[in-house]
Order: structure tokens, then sequence, then C-alpha cells
């Protein structure tokens, strides 16, 4: 891991930034979001990948106005932490009566009259459907103190998830999970008691014009970050690796990628490229490459755009990270931030495509989702 810090470190200062020659080689497609007093807030990291002999991954990221210090509100992006660590959750209770397949009712004894519901029916929801009270019944399950512990252990040091989605409730309600019920043949099997979270989870960012304390912060750096830990866990010593088992991560992978989703399970209004804002934006008739698969989350609230992206083209054997946040000035704004997005992907696939690699990776592992 030493090795692989000190390597992007180095890449860093010797090598030309592949984000700003992008920008500086197509001036008239990205120049109104490079203007110095544009409001667009924007921030990119690209974390290029190479492989050794034996395919493992090694890591040269590169970064464009990035700062972690200047809040952006994460929107649903905060979906990818909670399935981990709900999978992780499960983990390590080690029961084997108890998966994430077995139903799962939230509320207190007296309220069971909720629709039984299971952990991975929730994360399913989370993806599939952008399912905010799908992620509450996470966020209540994990419950918010352990979010937050797990948030430092995985070292995202800029992050904290403080609240519900889509709800509107007070900070004292936040801090409250209740009691999750498990059940199996009809019988209760298992019960996760209520917990109160009494800490506050203090992060200093830059001044801004309203009061972010209480509000959910997931940086753009922890994004990229979490989503190399989970590509890649090879990569990372064995105490900072996910405590996933395989079929946690081929199913997380399923659910990033939307491959191999039941067709039953599929909305009316859904399109196959929904929510890949970067290399498709919003546009349902954009045409789908076969050979490209992107494993991802975004966000889209409160004025701010999120996508965290990890890229493979089985065809021309090319991979890389591309994470961005930028917010949009005004509602009319929103269709050329999508438009710069997808611009930017396309880009960056373009170079990653024809960038040359002393070792071609294989893609043994991820073919089943292409």
């Amino acid at each position: 891991m030493q090795f692989t810090i000190m390597y992007d470190q180095l890449a860093k200062s010797l090598e030309p930034n592949p984000i700003e020659q992008i920008f500086e080689r197509n001036p008239k497609i990205f120049e109104a979001f490079l203007k110095p007093n544009n409001k667009n807030e924007l921030q990119i990291i690209l974390t290029q990948i190479n492989r050794d002999r034996k395919n493992k991954a090694y890591f040269r990221t590169f970064d464009y106005q990035l700062d972690d210090k200047n809040y952006f509100y994460p929107g649903e992006s905060v979906k990818l932490p909670l399935a981990i660590f709900a999978l992780e959750k499960l983990n390590r209770f080690d029961l084997g009566y108890l998966d994430k397949y077995t139903p799962m009712k939230i509320g207190e004894t007296e309220e069971l009259g909720t629709k039984e519901i299971s952990l991975s029916d929730c994360i399913e929801n989370c993806f599939l459907f952008n399912d905010d009270d799908a992620f509450n019944k996470l966020y209540d399950f994990i419950d918010r103190t352990e979010i937050n512990k797990k948030l430092k252990y995985y070292d995202l040091r800029h992050s904290k998830i403080v609240h519900r989605l889509g709800v509107d409730e007070s900070m004292d309600a936040a801090r409250k999970n209740p009691e999750v019920h498990f059940f199996k043949d009809g019988k209760l099997v298992f019960k996760k008691g209520r917990s109160i979270d009494k800490f506050n989870y203090p992060i200093k960012f830059n001044d801004n014009l309203i009061d972010v304390s209480n509000q959910n912060a997931f940086q753009l750096s922890d994004q990229n970050n979490l989503i190399k830990k989970l590509i890649f866990p090879e990569s990372y010593p064995s105490t900072k690796q996910l405590n996933l088992k395989p079929d946690d991560y081929d199913f997380l992978y399923t659910q990033l990628s939307g491959s191999n989703i039941p067709k039953e399970k599929i909305p009316n209004d859904y399109f196959i490229n929904q929510g890949k804002f970067l290399f498709y934006g919003a546009d349902q008739k954009e045409y789908n490459y076969p050979n490209i698969k992107i494993f991802n989350t975004s966000g889209k609230a409160k004025d701010y755009i999120t996508d965290n992206a990890y890229f493979i083209d089985f065809e021309h054997k090319a991979e890389f990270i591309l994470s961005v946040s930028l917010k949009q000035d005004g509602i009319e704004n929103e269709k050329e931030c999508l438009s710069f997005l997808k611009n930017l992907g396309k880009k960056v696939y373009e170079l990653e495509k024809h960038r040359e690699k002393t070792y071609i990776p294989k893609f043994n592992n991820m073919v089943k989702y292409r």
C-alpha cells in the first residue's frame, strides 16, 4: 500500500494532468464550466489503473479543483456506503439462519403491521428505484453510531451520514434507530435493539452561506476511495479490506452495473443507463455501448450532481475511475451540467482507451456483468 501511495504521488508530480489536457484540447465543449467566475463548484478525480504481471491493480490519481473542505450535498450517493455497511454488519453477526434475504420489519413490536422486506430488497431498491425509504431502512438496521464509526475506520475522513433521506425530521429524531426484527417461516428469529446516537460529527468545511453541520457529507475523495476498495479489494491490506463475502461483492457489482437484474423487478420508466451521468448524461436515447460497462453511484439533489464510476471497456482492455461533483446554477442549468458530465466521461474514455499499458488487464471476474 505504501508503494501505491508513493507511486501515486510521484506520478502526479512528474506527469501532465490528463484532465487539464482534455480541457485544453476541447475548449468549446467545456469552456462554460472553466471560467473563473462560474458558479458550478466543479471538482474532478481521475484514477488511472495499471496492472502488474499478476493482474494486481495500482492507481495513479489526478484531480481538478479538488478540495474536500468545499462542501457539496451528496444526495443519493450515500447509499453505497450504507449498502456495504449493512452487508458487513450481517456478516459480523455470522448467524446461519440470517442472511440478506431474510424478511425483516422496522419498528417496535406493537408496530409490526408493516410489510416485510429484506436487506437485499433494500439495497436493490436503493440502486434500481433510487428509493429513499429503502435507504432509511438500511440506516435503521446499521444505526447512526456504527455508520459513522465505519466511515472513520475506512479512513473516509471527510464524510458523515447523520440523517435519513426524503423525510422531514428533527436532528433528535435522526439520532434514534428503532428495533429491527427478522423472521423465518413467520417466526421471529432475531431482533436488533433500539439505539440512540449520542455523538456529533463535526467536520470543518470552508465558509458556507448555509449551515451544513446537520447535513450528510460524502466528499469526493472519499467516494473515489470507497469504490476503489469495493472494486479492487486485493489492492488493500487485509485489515482495510471490506468485510464482504464473495457473494456480497457479486451482489453489489450487479446493482452498481445494472446487469443481470430480473426483468420483473425493472420499473416501466427505467432505461438501461439511468443515473450513469458520466458518459450517457440523462439521454434515454443515447446509444448503449455493449463493450462498455459502468459500475457507479450517482446523486442529484439540492442543485448538486455527483457521479462516481468505474469504467471497463472489455474490447479495448481499458479501465479507469472517474469521480465528479458540480453544482447547477438554477434549474435551467441542469441540462448543461448533465451534458458536461456526458462529454467529460467520453473524452476521458477516449484518452484511456488509447493509453499504453505495460500489462494488459484481465477482466475475467467481471465478464459476467457485461
